[in-house]
C-alpha cells in the first residue's frame, strides 16, 4: 500500500514540473536593464524585437539620476530582443523567465508571472531578453 500511495505521490509531482522541450538546448541571454514598456503597447505575451524602431515603438529608457541607470546597450546587428510582458495588474511582482531553449526549428520561451501581495497602485511587469542573432529562430512562448 505504500509503495501505491508512493507512485502516486511521485507521478503527482513530475506532472506538476515544468518539462523542457526534448531536445533542446539552453540558450544564453541578458536582462536588458533601464527600458519601461510603453501605456500604449497591448500585448499581453511575448514577442520578438529585431530592431531599434520597434524597440523605440515598445519601450522607452527609464534613467534616474545614478550613473549606473543607463540603459543596456543592445546592438541589433549582433542581437535581438525577446519582450516578455504582463497585464496590468496591482498584484503582480514581477515575471520570472522558467527557460529559454533551442530546439531545430524554433526557441521555446516558457515564464511565470509571480503574484504578490494588493497593492494600492497598478504597474505592468516586463522583461526584456537580449539573444545572439546566431538562435533567431521562430519563437514558441507558453506561460507557466
Amino acid at each position: 500500500m505504500k509503495n501505491v500511495a508512493f507512485l502516486l505521490f511521485s507521478s503527482l509531482i513530475l506532472s506538476c514540473t515544468s518539462s523542457k522541450p526534448t531536445g533542446t538546448s539552453e540558450v544564453p541571454y541578458t536582462i536588458a536593464q533601464n527600458y519601461f514598456v510603453k501605456n500604449d503597447v497591448k500585448e499581453n505575451n511575448a514577442f520578438k524585437i529585431t530592431s531599434q524602431a520597434e524597440l523605440d515603438a515598445s519601450y522607452g529608457i527609464g534613467r534616474t539620476m545614478s550613473d549606473n541607470s543607463k540603459p543596456t546597450v543592445i546592438d541589433f546587428s549582433k542581437s535581438f530582443a525577446i519582450a516578455v510582458l504582463a497585464p496590468v495588474s496591482d498584484e503582480i511582482s514581477g515575471i520570472r523567465i522558467e527557460y529559454l531553449q533551442k530546439g531545430k526549428d524554433s526557441l521555446f520561451l516558457q515564464y511565470k508571472i509571480e503574484k504578490g501581495q494588493k497593492q494600492s497602485f497598478s504597474t505592468r511587469q516586463t522583461k526584456l531578453l537580449i539573444v545572439d542573432k546566431q538562435y533567431d529562430l521562430p519563437l514558441s512562448v507558453s506561460e507557466k
